[in-house]
Protein backbone atom coordinates (compact mmCIF):
# COMPACT_ATOMS: atom_id res chain seq x y z
CA UNK A 1 0.00 0.00 0.00
CA UNK A 2 2.56 2.63 1.12
CA UNK A 3 5.88 3.26 2.70
CA UNK A 4 5.60 2.86 6.25
CA UNK A 5 5.54 6.62 8.33
CA UNK A 6 8.72 5.60 9.61
CA UNK A 7 10.99 4.77 6.70
CA UNK A 8 12.11 7.26 4.01
CA UNK A 9 13.88 4.16 2.10
CA UNK A 10 12.35 0.95 0.62
CA UNK A 11 15.06 -1.09 1.13
CA UNK A 12 15.18 -0.41 4.80
CA UNK A 13 11.63 -1.29 5.11
CA UNK A 14 11.86 -4.33 3.12
CA UNK A 15 14.93 -5.38 4.69
CA UNK A 16 13.27 -4.69 8.38
CA UNK A 17 10.17 -6.35 7.66
CA UNK A 18 11.73 -9.58 6.37
CA UNK A 19 14.10 -9.58 10.10
CA UNK A 20 10.32 -9.33 11.59
CA UNK A 21 9.12 -12.28 9.40
CA UNK A 22 12.16 -14.69 10.25
CA UNK A 23 12.12 -14.38 14.18
CA UNK A 24 8.49 -14.41 13.94
CA UNK A 25 7.69 -16.86 11.30
CA UNK A 26 6.40 -19.62 13.60
CA UNK A 27 2.93 -17.83 13.95
CA UNK A 28 2.08 -18.50 10.67
CA UNK A 29 4.58 -20.79 8.46
CA UNK A 30 2.15 -23.75 8.53
CA UNK A 31 -1.35 -23.81 7.74
CA UNK A 32 -4.00 -23.10 10.34
CA UNK A 33 -5.16 -26.70 10.55
CA UNK A 34 -1.48 -28.18 10.64
CA UNK A 35 -0.39 -26.00 13.63
CA UNK A 36 -0.55 -29.09 16.44
CA UNK A 37 1.29 -31.52 13.93
CA UNK A 38 3.84 -28.75 13.65
CA UNK A 39 4.36 -28.10 17.21
CA UNK A 40 3.73 -24.15 16.75
CA UNK A 41 2.43 -23.97 20.12
CA UNK A 42 5.31 -25.03 21.90
CA UNK A 43 7.56 -22.37 19.80
CA UNK A 44 4.74 -19.92 21.22
CA UNK A 45 6.73 -18.21 24.20
CA UNK A 46 5.92 -18.88 27.60
CA UNK A 47 4.95 -15.41 28.35
CA UNK A 48 2.75 -15.48 25.20
CA UNK A 49 1.12 -18.75 26.30
CA UNK A 50 0.35 -17.39 29.82
CA UNK A 51 -1.06 -13.78 28.41
CA UNK A 52 -3.36 -15.51 26.22
CA UNK A 53 -4.65 -18.54 28.76
CA UNK A 54 -5.79 -15.31 30.80
CA UNK A 55 -6.47 -12.17 28.58
CA UNK A 56 -10.29 -11.10 28.68
CA UNK A 57 -12.64 -10.39 25.60
CA UNK A 58 -12.20 -7.00 25.57
CA UNK A 59 -8.09 -7.51 25.13
CA UNK A 60 -8.44 -9.87 23.07
CA UNK A 61 -10.42 -7.88 20.66
CA UNK A 62 -8.47 -4.86 21.14
CA UNK A 63 -5.04 -6.14 20.67
CA UNK A 64 -4.62 -6.23 16.54
CA UNK A 65 -5.83 -2.53 16.80
CA UNK A 66 -1.44 -1.58 16.58
CA UNK A 67 -2.40 2.18 15.92
CA UNK A 68 -4.07 2.30 19.34
CA UNK A 69 -2.73 2.76 22.62
CA UNK A 70 -3.32 -0.42 24.44
CA UNK A 71 -2.33 0.91 28.18
CA UNK A 72 -3.84 -3.02 29.61
CA UNK A 73 -0.82 -4.92 27.98
CA UNK A 74 2.54 -4.65 30.10
CA UNK A 75 4.34 -7.14 28.90
CA UNK A 76 7.78 -6.93 27.30
CA UNK A 77 7.99 -9.52 24.53
CA UNK A 78 4.02 -8.42 23.71
CA UNK A 79 4.47 -5.07 23.68
CA UNK A 80 8.11 -5.48 21.49
CA UNK A 81 5.92 -7.64 18.98
CA UNK A 82 3.15 -5.44 18.72
CA UNK A 83 5.12 -1.96 18.57
CA UNK A 84 7.16 -3.47 15.59
CA UNK A 85 4.14 -4.66 14.06
CA UNK A 86 2.41 -0.76 14.18
CA UNK A 87 6.44 0.22 12.73
CA UNK A 88 5.81 -1.52 9.64
CA UNK A 89 2.12 -0.45 8.85
CA UNK A 90 1.30 2.95 7.83
CA UNK A 91 -1.54 4.65 8.99
CA UNK A 92 -3.46 4.35 5.88
CA UNK A 93 -3.99 0.81 6.24
CA UNK A 94 -6.08 1.67 9.48
CA UNK A 95 -7.92 4.29 8.13
CA UNK A 96 -11.57 4.24 8.49
CA UNK A 97 -13.90 4.47 5.11
CA UNK A 98 -17.49 5.52 4.90
CA UNK A 99 -20.06 2.62 3.59
CA UNK A 100 -21.81 4.36 0.70
CA UNK A 101 -25.90 4.51 0.51
CA UNK A 102 -27.62 3.14 -2.95
CA UNK A 103 -26.64 4.76 -6.13
CA UNK A 104 -29.73 5.67 -7.85
CA UNK A 105 -29.01 3.13 -10.39
CA UNK A 106 -31.28 0.66 -12.77
CA UNK A 107 -28.73 -2.05 -11.27
CA UNK A 108 -29.08 -1.64 -8.09
CA UNK A 109 -33.49 -1.57 -8.21
CA UNK A 110 -33.91 -4.38 -10.37
CA UNK A 111 -31.66 -6.84 -8.66
CA UNK A 112 -30.72 -7.19 -5.14
CA UNK A 113 -27.23 -7.18 -4.48
CA UNK A 114 -25.64 -8.31 -1.46
CA UNK A 115 -24.25 -5.18 0.99
CA UNK A 116 -20.51 -6.20 -0.19
CA UNK A 117 -21.07 -6.26 -3.75
CA UNK A 118 -22.89 -3.58 -3.77
CA UNK A 119 -20.58 -1.21 -1.59
CA UNK A 120 -18.10 -2.91 -4.07
CA UNK A 121 -19.07 -1.76 -7.08
CA UNK A 122 -20.35 1.69 -5.93
CA UNK A 123 -16.98 2.66 -4.40
CA UNK A 124 -15.08 1.50 -7.51
CA UNK A 125 -17.69 2.72 -10.10
CA UNK A 126 -17.34 6.19 -8.47
CA UNK A 127 -13.31 6.21 -8.11
CA UNK A 128 -12.73 4.94 -11.46
CA UNK A 129 -14.81 7.72 -13.07
CA UNK A 130 -13.53 10.42 -11.00
CA UNK A 131 -9.93 9.31 -12.09
CA UNK A 132 -10.60 8.90 -15.68
CA UNK A 133 -12.13 13.00 -15.59
CA UNK A 134 -10.04 13.88 -12.87
CA UNK A 135 -8.19 16.65 -15.24
CA UNK A 136 -11.93 18.12 -16.26
CA UNK A 137 -11.33 17.51 -19.73
CA UNK A 138 -14.14 14.72 -20.68
CA UNK A 139 -12.53 12.16 -23.65
CA UNK A 140 -14.73 11.75 -26.53
CA UNK A 141 -14.56 8.00 -26.08
CA UNK A 142 -12.79 6.02 -23.03
CA UNK A 143 -12.55 2.48 -23.46
CA UNK A 144 -12.44 0.61 -20.65
CA UNK A 145 -10.86 -3.36 -20.26
CA UNK A 146 -12.51 -4.91 -17.67
CA UNK A 147 -10.11 -7.70 -16.25
CA UNK A 148 -12.24 -10.49 -15.09
CA UNK A 149 -15.62 -9.31 -15.85
CA UNK A 150 -17.83 -11.48 -14.16
CA UNK A 151 -21.20 -10.84 -14.02
CA UNK A 152 -20.60 -7.65 -15.75
CA UNK A 153 -21.77 -5.05 -12.89
CA UNK A 154 -19.16 -2.94 -13.08
CA UNK A 155 -19.06 -1.93 -16.59
CA UNK A 156 -22.66 -1.87 -16.72
CA UNK A 157 -22.97 0.75 -13.96
CA UNK A 158 -19.89 2.46 -15.25
CA UNK A 159 -22.12 2.75 -18.39
CA UNK A 160 -24.72 4.59 -16.91
CA UNK A 161 -22.81 7.15 -15.57
CA UNK A 162 -21.18 8.22 -18.76
CA UNK A 163 -22.58 6.66 -21.85
CA UNK A 164 -19.35 7.50 -23.60
CA UNK A 165 -17.75 4.96 -21.57
CA UNK A 166 -17.04 2.24 -24.36
CA UNK A 167 -16.42 -1.48 -22.14
CA UNK A 168 -14.66 -4.86 -23.26
CA UNK A 169 -15.40 -7.26 -20.49
CA UNK A 170 -13.16 -10.54 -20.28
CA UNK A 171 -13.78 -13.17 -18.62
CA UNK A 172 -12.50 -16.91 -18.36
CA UNK A 173 -16.01 -17.90 -17.54
CA UNK A 174 -18.92 -19.18 -20.46
CA UNK A 175 -21.41 -18.90 -17.69
CA UNK A 176 -20.79 -15.70 -16.37
CA UNK A 177 -20.96 -14.04 -19.59
CA UNK A 178 -24.33 -15.59 -20.29
CA UNK A 179 -25.29 -14.34 -17.05
CA UNK A 180 -24.48 -11.36 -17.34
CA UNK A 181 -26.17 -11.03 -21.34
CA UNK A 182 -29.15 -12.63 -19.96
CA UNK A 183 -29.36 -9.86 -16.74
CA UNK A 184 -29.10 -7.25 -19.82
CA UNK A 185 -32.34 -8.56 -21.51
CA UNK A 186 -34.20 -8.91 -18.18
CA UNK A 187 -33.54 -4.99 -17.51
CA UNK A 188 -34.10 -4.11 -21.14
CA UNK A 189 -30.78 -2.83 -20.94
CA UNK A 190 -29.32 -4.78 -24.15
CA UNK A 191 -30.53 -2.76 -27.28
CA UNK A 192 -29.01 0.45 -25.96
CA UNK A 193 -25.86 -0.89 -24.84
CA UNK A 194 -25.23 -3.38 -27.62
CA UNK A 195 -22.53 -1.19 -29.07
CA UNK A 196 -21.16 -0.33 -25.76
CA UNK A 197 -20.62 -3.03 -23.51
CA UNK A 198 -18.64 -5.97 -25.35
CA UNK A 199 -18.08 -9.10 -23.22
CA UNK A 200 -16.44 -11.96 -25.01
CA UNK A 201 -13.94 -15.19 -23.07
CA UNK A 202 -10.55 -15.00 -22.94
CA UNK A 203 -7.62 -15.93 -19.77
CA UNK A 204 -5.73 -12.88 -19.61
CA UNK A 205 -2.01 -13.41 -19.93
CA UNK A 206 1.07 -10.84 -20.39
CA UNK A 207 0.81 -11.62 -24.22
CA UNK A 208 -3.06 -10.54 -24.03
CA UNK A 209 -2.13 -7.12 -25.49
CA UNK A 210 -2.87 -8.17 -29.34
CA UNK A 211 -6.00 -10.04 -28.33
CA UNK A 212 -7.14 -6.97 -26.80
CA UNK A 213 -6.19 -4.60 -29.68
CA UNK A 214 -8.06 -6.56 -32.24
CA UNK A 215 -11.17 -7.02 -30.11
CA UNK A 216 -11.54 -2.81 -29.84
CA UNK A 217 -10.94 -2.95 -33.36
CA UNK A 218 -13.29 -5.25 -34.04
CA UNK A 219 -16.16 -4.13 -31.66
CA UNK A 220 -15.52 -0.28 -31.24
CA UNK A 221 -14.05 0.46 -34.62
CA UNK A 222 -11.33 2.06 -32.68
CA UNK A 223 -7.73 1.11 -34.95
CA UNK A 224 -4.55 1.12 -33.47
CA UNK A 225 -2.95 1.74 -36.71
CA UNK A 226 -4.32 5.97 -36.61
CA UNK A 227 -3.88 5.40 -32.32
CA UNK A 228 -1.91 8.87 -32.81
CA UNK A 229 -4.49 11.05 -34.36
CA UNK A 230 -7.17 9.32 -32.32
CA UNK A 231 -5.30 9.93 -28.40
CA UNK A 232 -6.79 13.11 -27.96
CA UNK A 233 -10.61 11.83 -28.41
CA UNK A 234 -10.44 8.35 -27.42
CA UNK A 235 -8.53 6.92 -24.47
CA UNK A 236 -7.78 3.61 -23.28
CA UNK A 237 -7.99 1.90 -19.29
CA UNK A 238 -7.61 -1.11 -17.62
CA UNK A 239 -9.75 -2.10 -14.88
CA UNK A 240 -10.71 -4.68 -12.41
CA UNK A 241 -12.68 -5.61 -9.34
CA UNK A 242 -11.15 -8.20 -7.08
CA UNK A 243 -8.40 -9.11 -10.24
CA UNK A 244 -7.16 -12.72 -8.10
CA UNK A 245 -3.94 -14.42 -8.08
CA UNK A 246 -1.90 -12.83 -10.17
CA UNK A 247 -4.08 -11.03 -12.58
CA UNK A 248 -2.88 -8.11 -11.08
CA UNK A 249 0.66 -8.49 -12.01
CA UNK A 250 -0.36 -9.62 -15.49
CA UNK A 251 -2.51 -6.07 -15.84
CA UNK A 252 0.40 -4.39 -14.39
CA UNK A 253 2.57 -5.43 -16.60
CA UNK A 254 0.26 -4.97 -20.06
CA UNK A 255 -0.24 -1.10 -18.62
CA UNK A 256 3.33 -0.82 -19.16
CA UNK A 257 3.38 -2.67 -22.29
CA UNK A 258 0.42 -0.95 -24.42
CA UNK A 259 0.96 2.75 -25.22
CA UNK A 260 -2.84 3.08 -25.63
CA UNK A 261 -3.35 2.29 -22.28
CA UNK A 262 -3.14 5.31 -19.91
CA UNK A 263 -5.10 4.22 -16.60
CA UNK A 264 -5.16 1.30 -14.47
CA UNK A 265 -7.25 0.73 -12.18
CA UNK A 266 -7.78 -2.61 -10.28
CA UNK A 267 -8.49 -3.81 -7.14
CA UNK A 268 -6.14 -6.73 -5.78
CA UNK A 269 -7.19 -9.99 -4.28
CA UNK A 270 -6.02 -13.68 -3.26
CA UNK A 271 -2.80 -13.13 -2.75
CA UNK A 272 -2.47 -17.02 -1.72
CA UNK A 273 -3.09 -18.25 -5.34
CA UNK A 274 -0.14 -16.56 -6.55
CA UNK A 275 1.49 -18.99 -9.05
CA UNK A 276 4.63 -20.90 -7.52
CA UNK A 277 7.05 -23.12 -8.74
CA UNK A 278 7.02 -26.77 -7.08
CA UNK A 279 10.55 -27.06 -7.20
CA UNK A 280 12.11 -23.79 -5.81
CA UNK A 281 8.91 -23.09 -3.79
CA UNK A 282 9.26 -19.64 -5.00
CA UNK A 283 6.60 -17.31 -6.37
CA UNK A 284 6.50 -16.43 -10.38
CA UNK A 285 5.29 -12.81 -9.16
CA UNK A 286 6.56 -12.73 -5.55
CA UNK A 287 8.56 -10.44 -4.97
CA UNK A 288 8.54 -8.59 -7.88
CA UNK A 289 11.18 -5.60 -6.72
CA UNK A 290 14.52 -5.40 -6.94
CA UNK A 291 14.44 -3.70 -3.86
CA UNK A 292 12.61 -6.36 -2.35
CA UNK A 293 14.50 -8.80 -3.62
CA UNK A 294 18.14 -7.33 -2.69
CA UNK A 295 16.78 -7.04 0.72
CA UNK A 296 16.19 -10.98 0.47
CA UNK A 297 19.75 -11.73 -0.78
CA UNK A 298 21.00 -9.17 2.41
CA UNK A 299 19.37 -11.71 4.66
CA UNK A 300 22.17 -13.75 6.84
CA UNK A 301 20.69 -16.34 8.92
CA UNK A 302 19.97 -18.77 5.60
CA UNK A 303 19.70 -19.12 2.06
CA UNK A 304 17.21 -16.58 -0.18
CA UNK A 305 15.80 -20.28 -0.98
CA UNK A 306 15.33 -21.29 2.45
CA UNK A 307 13.78 -17.95 3.66
CA UNK A 308 11.02 -18.78 1.02
CA UNK A 309 9.91 -21.85 2.48
CA UNK A 310 10.35 -20.30 5.69
CA UNK A 311 8.52 -17.35 6.01
CA UNK A 312 7.77 -16.34 2.24
CA UNK A 313 5.57 -18.76 1.79
CA UNK A 314 1.92 -19.96 1.13
CA UNK A 315 1.09 -19.29 4.36
CA UNK A 316 2.29 -15.71 4.46
CA UNK A 317 0.36 -15.17 1.51
CA UNK A 318 -3.02 -16.33 2.99
CA UNK A 319 -2.15 -14.49 6.31
CA UNK A 320 -2.07 -11.41 3.88
CA UNK A 321 -5.30 -12.39 2.89
CA UNK A 322 -7.39 -13.37 6.28
CA UNK A 323 -9.68 -10.82 8.19
CA UNK A 324 -8.88 -7.85 9.37
CA UNK A 325 -8.49 -6.54 12.36
CA UNK A 326 -12.00 -4.33 12.35
CA UNK A 327 -13.61 -7.81 11.96
CA UNK A 328 -11.83 -9.52 15.07
CA UNK A 329 -12.60 -6.58 17.43
CA UNK A 330 -16.04 -6.76 17.24
CA UNK A 331 -16.40 -10.19 18.32
CA UNK A 332 -18.27 -11.64 21.11
CA UNK A 333 -16.29 -13.77 24.00
CA UNK A 334 -18.76 -16.33 22.92
CA UNK A 335 -17.97 -16.48 19.18
CA UNK A 336 -13.90 -16.66 20.37
CA UNK A 337 -14.56 -19.35 22.81
CA UNK A 338 -16.47 -21.80 19.92
CA UNK A 339 -14.17 -20.45 17.36
CA UNK A 340 -10.99 -21.47 19.51
CA UNK A 341 -12.65 -24.77 20.14
CA UNK A 342 -13.14 -25.43 16.53
CA UNK A 343 -9.74 -24.70 15.89
CA UNK A 344 -7.98 -26.54 18.09
CA UNK A 345 -10.03 -29.68 17.33
CA UNK A 346 -9.40 -28.76 13.15
CA UNK A 347 -5.60 -28.99 13.91
CA UNK A 348 -6.12 -32.38 16.55
CA UNK A 349 -7.86 -33.65 14.03
CA UNK A 350 -5.11 -33.19 11.28
CA UNK A 351 -2.59 -34.61 14.02
CA UNK A 352 -3.96 -37.77 14.46
CA UNK A 353 -4.58 -39.30 10.57
CA UNK A 354 -2.47 -40.81 8.44
CA UNK A 355 -0.26 -39.29 5.34
CA UNK A 356 -3.09 -41.23 3.55
CA UNK A 357 -5.84 -40.19 4.90
CA UNK A 358 -8.23 -36.94 5.43
CA UNK A 359 -10.94 -35.44 7.13
CA UNK A 360 -14.06 -33.98 6.52
CA UNK A 361 -16.20 -32.20 9.05
CA UNK A 362 -19.97 -32.81 9.33
CA UNK A 363 -21.40 -29.55 8.85
CA UNK A 364 -24.68 -29.72 11.39
CA UNK A 365 -22.46 -30.91 14.08
CA UNK A 366 -20.98 -28.27 16.29
CA UNK A 367 -18.50 -28.87 19.68
CA UNK A 368 -19.98 -26.50 22.29
CA UNK A 369 -17.87 -27.25 25.16
CA UNK A 370 -13.95 -28.75 24.85
CA UNK A 371 -14.53 -30.97 27.88
CA UNK A 372 -17.38 -33.32 26.22
CA UNK A 373 -14.69 -33.81 24.07
CA UNK A 374 -12.37 -36.02 26.31
CA UNK A 375 -14.20 -39.26 24.87
CA UNK A 376 -12.96 -40.34 21.75
CA UNK A 377 -16.47 -41.36 20.63
CA UNK A 378 -17.68 -37.37 21.20
CA UNK A 379 -14.91 -36.31 18.49
CA UNK A 380 -15.98 -39.36 16.07
CA UNK A 381 -19.22 -37.89 15.74
CA UNK A 382 -17.69 -34.17 14.13
CA UNK A 383 -15.17 -35.74 11.67
CA UNK A 384 -15.70 -38.33 8.78
CA UNK A 385 -12.42 -40.01 7.60
CA UNK A 386 -11.72 -40.89 4.47
CA UNK A 387 -9.40 -42.00 2.33
CA UNK A 388 -6.98 -38.94 0.08
CA UNK A 389 -6.99 -40.25 -2.88
CA UNK A 390 -10.01 -42.34 -3.45
CA UNK A 391 -12.46 -39.91 -1.09
CA UNK A 392 -13.65 -43.33 -0.18
CA UNK A 393 -15.12 -43.33 4.09
CA UNK A 394 -12.58 -45.10 6.56
CA UNK A 395 -13.31 -46.20 10.49
CA UNK A 396 -11.39 -44.27 12.62
CA UNK A 397 -9.04 -46.62 14.34
CA UNK A 398 -7.62 -47.48 17.91
CA UNK A 399 -4.20 -46.08 16.58
CA UNK A 400 -6.29 -42.73 16.06
CA UNK A 401 -7.59 -42.64 19.51
CA UNK A 402 -4.13 -43.20 21.28
CA UNK A 403 -2.54 -40.50 19.27
CA UNK A 404 -6.25 -38.20 20.07
CA UNK A 405 -5.48 -38.79 24.02
CA UNK A 406 -1.89 -38.21 23.43
CA UNK A 407 -2.58 -34.65 22.14
CA UNK A 408 -5.27 -34.04 25.19
CA UNK A 409 -2.89 -35.55 27.97
CA UNK A 410 -0.31 -32.99 26.38
CA UNK A 411 -2.69 -30.23 26.70
CA UNK A 412 -4.22 -30.87 30.07
CA UNK A 413 -3.33 -28.32 32.21
CA UNK A 414 -3.80 -25.48 29.80
CA UNK A 415 -6.49 -24.77 27.50
CA UNK A 416 -5.69 -25.50 23.91
CA UNK A 417 -8.54 -23.26 22.63
CA UNK A 418 -7.20 -20.55 24.35
CA UNK A 419 -4.37 -21.00 22.88
CA UNK A 420 -5.64 -21.77 19.41
CA UNK A 421 -7.66 -18.06 19.24
CA UNK A 422 -4.26 -16.55 20.95
CA UNK A 423 -2.66 -17.55 17.79
CA UNK A 424 -5.09 -16.38 15.53
CA UNK A 425 -4.84 -13.28 17.35
CA UNK A 426 -1.22 -12.69 16.61
CA UNK A 427 -2.05 -13.70 13.28
CA UNK A 428 -4.83 -10.81 12.71
CA UNK A 429 -2.40 -8.22 14.29
CA UNK A 430 0.19 -9.19 11.62
CA UNK A 431 -2.42 -9.39 9.23
CA UNK A 432 -2.27 -5.34 7.59
CA UNK A 433 1.95 -5.83 7.84
CA UNK A 434 2.04 -8.68 5.51
CA UNK A 435 -0.57 -7.20 3.15
CA UNK A 436 1.18 -3.93 2.67
CA UNK A 437 4.48 -5.50 2.28
CA UNK A 438 2.75 -7.59 -0.43
CA UNK A 439 1.14 -4.56 -2.49
CA UNK A 440 4.05 -2.01 -1.91
CA UNK A 441 6.21 -4.60 -3.16
CA UNK A 442 4.07 -4.41 -6.53
CA UNK A 443 3.79 -0.57 -6.15
CA UNK A 444 7.69 -0.36 -6.40
CA UNK A 445 8.22 -2.49 -8.45
CA UNK A 446 5.94 0.02 -11.32
CA UNK A 447 8.02 3.08 -9.86
CA UNK A 448 11.23 0.91 -10.64
CA UNK A 449 10.24 -0.28 -14.34
CA UNK A 450 8.84 3.31 -15.19
CA UNK A 451 12.17 4.87 -14.66
CA UNK A 452 14.27 1.43 -16.49
CA UNK A 453 11.36 2.52 -19.92
CA UNK A 454 12.12 6.15 -18.89
CA UNK A 455 7.91 6.60 -18.72
CA UNK A 456 6.74 9.00 -16.23
CA UNK A 457 4.31 7.16 -14.05
CA UNK A 458 2.05 8.24 -10.79
CA UNK A 459 0.98 5.26 -8.68
CA UNK A 460 -0.42 4.93 -5.54
CA UNK A 461 -3.06 2.63 -3.22
CA UNK A 462 -6.11 4.08 -1.50
CA UNK A 463 -8.26 2.28 0.80
CA UNK A 464 -11.29 2.54 -0.60
CA UNK A 465 -13.78 -0.04 0.70
CA UNK A 466 -15.17 -0.71 4.39
CA UNK A 467 -12.70 -3.38 5.83
CA UNK A 468 -15.55 -5.27 7.99
CA UNK A 469 -17.67 -5.91 4.61
CA UNK A 470 -14.88 -6.39 2.03
CA UNK A 471 -11.58 -7.27 3.59
CA UNK A 472 -9.68 -7.01 0.35
CA UNK A 473 -10.12 -3.15 0.80
CA UNK A 474 -7.86 -1.06 -1.66
CA UNK A 475 -7.61 -0.01 -5.00
CA UNK A 476 -4.10 0.50 -7.46
CA UNK A 477 -4.38 3.54 -9.40
CA UNK A 478 -1.07 3.98 -12.12
CA UNK A 479 -1.50 6.80 -14.36
CA UNK A 480 0.75 7.83 -17.44
CA UNK A 481 2.21 11.28 -17.25
CA UNK A 482 2.15 13.76 -20.45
Amino acid sequence: MALPEAFTASFDYFREALSFLEKYAWIYQNANTCFLKAGTLEQMPQTFRNYFMQIDNNELNTFPLIHQSFNALTIPDLLEFREKVARLTPLQACREVEVEGEMNSSLTRARKLKSKKQHEIIKLTRKINENLNKEGIAAERYILVDFGAGLGYLGEMLYELNHNYRILGLETNSYRIRKATQRFEETKKISESRSSIIYTQHYITEESSAFIENAIMENFKYNYATAEKLKASTRLAIIGLHACADLTITSMKLFFKMPQVDHLIIMPCCYHKLEMCNTTFKFRNFPLSEAFKDALHNAQSHTVDNNYVRYLNRPFLRLACQQTSKRWSKCSSEYHRLHGIEMFLRALAEAIIDESETIHKFKSRKPLDLSLLKDFKEFRQLYELREKTTNVTLRWRVEHEKRYKAFLRKYENCDGSKLAEGLICLQTTMQKMCENLVLYDRLYYMQELGQNLQMRIQVHYEKLLDEELSPRCHVLIAKKLQ
